[in-house]
């Protein structure tokens, strides 16, 4: 009956399914954005170095594994780093954490849908329901632009001129990006279907070989 139970948990263990999962996402149709109005990160009009944070809430529970943005160069292709905040009334809180770094490819006005992706290294966790911030930070005064969504998508801003030591709001129209998460996910039917298909076939074993042990 043991050897029984061990083989029926690892037939269930089997068809426990991790996968990536969207944990938020405000692209456009098609993954586009405004190609014309952005965020500048990096050396903007006033001459100082600004980072940029945007507020989402969580849809799923999870370990981050990627992070995608509408993000472009004005002049040359500068890095910026990206962080994961913690959320305290609606402003970024506490020590980010550095999900990665990611480089524009596209220039200022020239496209509506050139992503970049960064894959998150580590273990981030995230809970469903509970907002975040994503921020980007610049890594030299060049500036790039974090393109706001189209359609708009409202939702919380923040900007800092203080590598984040504090921020301030902005304005009230999101820029474009998709997180995504991996997380244990429940077996589809199919997967289901085919665990106890396997876990009949070795019960039916199990007893055919009891039975003619009887026999014999």
């Amino acid at each position: 009956m043991k050897k029984l139970l061990l083989i029926l948990n690892s037939a269930v263990l089997a068809c426990t399914v991790h996968g990536t999962t969207i944990v938020y996402d405000n692209f456009g149709p098609g993954d586009t954005y405004d190609p014309m109005f952005g965020y500048g990160i990096g050396n903007t009009n006033d001459s100082v170095l600004r980072s940029q944070a945007m507020q989402f809430t969580a849809g799923v529970s999870g370990d981050l594994a990627t992070v995608e943005l509408g993000l472009t160069f004005e002049d040359t292709p500068v890095p910026v780093e990206v962080f994961l905040y913690a959320d305290a009334s609606n402003s970024p809180t506490g020590t980010g954490t550095l999900l990665g770094m990611v480089t524009p490819t596209a220039m200022f006005q020239t496209t509506n849908n050139s992503i970049v992706s960064l894959n998150v290294a580590g273990m981030v966790p995230v809970s469903l329901g509970t907002n975040y911030w994503l921020a980007l930070m610049p890594t030299s005064p060049l500036k790039d632009s974090w393109q706001q969504t189209l359609p708009p998508v409202a939702g919380e801003v923040a900007t800092s001129t203080d590598d984040g030591m504090t921020w301030s709001p902005d304005l009230n129209t999101l820029a474009a990006f998709r997180i995504t998460a991996n997380v244990a996910g429940v077996p589809e039917p199919a997967t289901w279907a085919v665990s106890l298909l396997v876990t009949g076939t070795i019960l039916i074993s199990i007893w055919r070989k009891r039975a003619s042990g009887f026999i014999h």
